[in-house]
């Protein structure tokens, strides 16, 4: 029997579960919801507050377009997307135009590769496929059932000519921002709700929630969702709960939703090391990375959620006393491991 051991580097909070729900006229709570479908995954932006009824269409729209416009850069599934047209490019010595928010997602990804050091890498792609967790299209080749080599994991290939202008090097690389593209989107979100015209995001309190990769301004108390828990009438079990407040950003990773189950019924996690091409197998079940709001004269902007996001991989990835080291000033992480 393998128990829990929960260990948090931040202060608790009261518990309480966030929950996606589709837009309501009179909450009774008192929170207006807007939920949409994106990347795959639920959007939920909740407003609140007496202006929320007044000013919840324009920010849920600002946050949809936002989100929209991440998702048509960073998808591997549209073929017009910039990361799909250089993957298929790769080796072809042909560079790519690229718009400005694949290169600002790109660059951050970049960043969080050299914090993490190589933790965190957008070109496992082809190791996805590998072991079984494509995020090709349908209609693409199949994967090659031989490994891919590591070579495929050199950063330094990713060649960019001026700021606009990328090329994948070598013959097979691919990219896959699934790490941090909800960051991204929940960034951009961010900075295009807090310039609406008229200071709309002005006088309420709200939260964007991008499939858990989370910032909000307000108080707003998180669940901690137990990893091994079983979902019950569209709720999961928590382990307790902090606050997220004015402008902290909060992401998490774990193997618990998207895995491949072995014949003797062990799971392999979707997350895979990008320093060796293999699926992250340990004592980690799930970790939660805070990120504090940009300080006075700091850089990053719209990358605090995307910084959150890429460093729960790396964390997932490193475990926690490796992790620990990695972490910026005035983040925190919550993680939850199995001991024997």
């Amino acid at each position: 029997m393998r128990r829990l051991a929960i260990l948090l580097l931040l202060a608790a909070a009261p518990i309480a579960a966030l929950r996606a729900a589709d837009p309501a006229a009179a909450p009774a709570d008192g929170v207006l919801r807007f939920s949409w479908n994106a990347m795959g995954t639920r959007a939920t932006l909740l407003v609140r507050g007496p202006e929320a009824a007044a000013r919840g269409p324009s920010l849920a729209a600002a946050a949809s377009n936002a989100a929209e416009r991440v998702e048509a850069v960073a998808s591997v599934f549209r073929p017009t997307s910039d990361t799909a047209r250089l993957n298929a490019a790769a080796g072809s010595g042909e560079w790519i135009e690229t718009d400005p928010e694949f290169r600002s997602l790109f660059f951050g990804a970049r960043t969080a590769f050299r914090l993490s050091g190589g933790a965190f890498n957008p070109l496992v792609a082809p190791f996805f496929e590998h072991h079984g967790f494509s995020r090709r299209p349908a209609d693409a080749a199949p994967a090659c059932p031989e490994r891919p080599s590591t070579d495929l994991l050199d950063l330094n290939a990713v060649e960019s000519k001026g700021t606009s202008s990328f090329r994948l090097a070598r013959p097979g690389m691919a990219l896959d921002f699934g790490g941090i593209a909800k960051g991204q989107a929940v960034g951009a979100a961010v900075w295009e709700m807090r310039r609406l015209p008229g200071g709309a995001a002005e006088g309420v309190e709200w939260l964007f929630n991008f499939g858990g990769t989370m910032q909000g301004f307000g108080d707003w108390t998180i669940g901690l969702r137990d990893p091994r828990g079983q979902a019950k009438g569209g709720t999961f079990p928590t382990l307790g709960a902090f606050t997220l407040s004015n402008g902290w950003c909060v992401a998490t990773s774990g193997g618990y939703e998207r895995f491949v189950e072995k014949p003797d019924g062990t799971r392999v996690p979707h997350i895979v090391d990008p320093r060796t091409g293999d699926p992250v197998v340990g004592d980690v079940l799930q970790v939660s990375v805070l990120v504090p709001p940009q300080r006075r004269g700091e850089c990053g902007g719209p990358f605090r959620a995307a910084l959150a996001d890429a460093l729960s991989t790396a964390l997932f990835v490193l475990g926690k006393e490796e992790g620990e080291k990695i972490l910026p000033d005035g983040c925190r992480a919550v993680w939850v491991l199995s001991e024997p």
